[in-house]
């Protein structure tokens, strides 16, 4: 962004020389210093208003505090003057707490109410009268909003905090069906174990939204990296370790039962390796993508070219010929291949742009309705073989293409210390005639 002054045509009037006298003395007066702080002026005005505008959302963040330190050196203010008017504005105020994460996170824990601890909790206590049960899930629905509403009362709580601990919650429930199964737990105890490992995800996804403080596209675009790397690390258990095959003798003797036992084996080992995929995403996403300033909208369009990405996939899969056996792992790499194809290019797309929530929901109806009015064309025409295919690739291609001429996207903001030049003040003095008086003027030019 850029704040320049625009010429003054005040020189087109004031002679050569005369403008050239005014021009030094201005000079003089604006860098004139002594050992002590020189008199309160237009300089240090200046630098009050730029602080109090950097001080609006009660942060002074990196990229502002950069630029009013190389403003108080352009301005050339002594120590005591810009003490003084950061004293007039008044001392840095506590950041004001969001919460609007707040009600996500209260139907996040309705859900693990009714669909886990309603039932589980009685489960575990070995309840045999039916009606605890009914009467278990109605209480855990209501106790899930009245305890979330007590717990994050004054609780610093945006979005991308109640993402990160959601997202947390539903990993810890993977780890526990994978250590119980790997133990083999089974029954109360497995349950149980189930009931601990969520409330032990929400909070170490709540230490890590402390620890990494993700803007709320970061947040679900963490999650897309997490659940990625579950992907491709069961999938390179799978291409490592053959599935055990289910024997020609379907009857249940010697052989079947060998059979589930390798099995039961097999499955465990490829939860083991699914779980460890949550770190290796998480670290590889936040190593390569986290200076990225996404916006919620931007989290939206990963998740559509990643979706959409893993379709591409198929099809043209479908185009090269290729075929995909019952228990045949290509399709599986296909469409993990194509996803993260998405999800790259995809990032590339959006790079420069901050996109909201209701822009990309009609990018992605803008694709929709692309390939369905190719496909319906093809309809008819009555096409035959690969048409279908290539329709609905190239007409979900233009459809958005065609969608994003009619969206505006506001240009991508460079804050929270990730723009990559610090900012350049740039300073100009001219003349300026008030009610007949010649007086200095001073403009002040910021780009970023």
């Amino acid at each position: 962004m850029t704040l320049l002054a625009k010429p003054d045509p005040v020189r087109r009037i004031i002679p050569g020389p005369l403008y050239l006298l005014l021009l030094t003395a201005s000079l003089s007066w604006l860098v004139a210093q002594d050992d002590g702080p020189p008199p309160q002026g237009e300089p240090t005005e200046i630098y009050r208003l730029v602080y109090q505008a950097a001080l609006a959302d009660s942060v002074i963040t990196p990229d502002e505090q950069l630029m009013l330190e190389t403003l108080q050196q352009a301005l050339g203010l002594h120590r005591n003057e810009v003490d003084q008017a950061v004293g007039e504005v008044g001392p840095l105020q506590p950041p004001r707490l969001q919460s609007n994460g707040r009600w996500t996170l209260m139907a996040q824990n309705m859900a693990w109410g009714v669909g886990l601890y309603g039932w589980g909790i009685p489960f575990v206590l070995d309840v045999q009268d039916f009606k605890w049960y009914i009467g278990s899930e109605m209480f855990s629905l209501g106790g899930a909003l009245y305890l979330t509403w007590q717990f994050t009362e004054g609780l610093d709580l945006p979005e991308s905090r109640s993402q990160m601990q959601r997202f947390g919650g539903l990993v810890g429930l993977h780890y526990g069906v994978a250590l119980g199964t790997l133990v083999k737990l089974r029954g109360r105890s497995g349950v149980f174990l189930l009931m601990a490992a969520v409330p032990t995800g929400s909070w170490v996804g709540d230490r890590l939204y402390r620890s990494w403080r993700p803007s709320t596209g970061q947040a679900y675009a963490l999650a897309l990296h997490g659940e990625l790397g579950r992907s491709v690390m069961g999938q390179v258990y799978r291409a490592a370790v053959a599935q055990p095959k289910e024997p020609a003798n379907i009857w249940y003797g010697e052989d079947y039962k060998a059979y589930e036992r390798d099995l039961d084996d097999w499955s465990r080992l490829q939860l083991v390796f699914q779980v460890s995929g949550y770190p290796v995403g998480l670290y590889l996403g936040r190593r390569y993508y986290g200076q990225r300033q996404y916006s919620f909208g931007d989290a939206m369009m990963l998740t559509l070219g990643r979706g959409g990405g893993a379709l591409y996939g198929l099809l043209l899969a479908d185009l090269a010929g290729l075929e995909f056996g019952e228990q045949d792992n290509a399709w599986r790499w296909v469409t993990i291949g194509g996803g993260l194809s998405g999800l790259v290019g995809m990032d590339r797309y959006i790079q420069g742009w901050d996109y909201t929530f209701g822009q990309a929901a009609i990018m992605a109806l803008g694709g929709a309705a692309g390939g369905a009015f190719a496909l319906g064309f093809g309809f008819i025409i009555e096409a035959e073989g690969d048409f279908f295919e290539v329709a609905a690739i190239v007409g979900s291609l233009a459809g958005f293409g065609l969608t994003r001429t009619i969206v505006s996207p506001a240009p991508e903001y460079l804050g929270g210390g990730n723009s990559q030049k610090a900012p350049n003040v740039e300073l100009a003095i001219s003349p300026l005639i008030t009610a007949g008086s010649i007086l200095p003027a001073l403009s002040v030019g910021l780009r970023w």
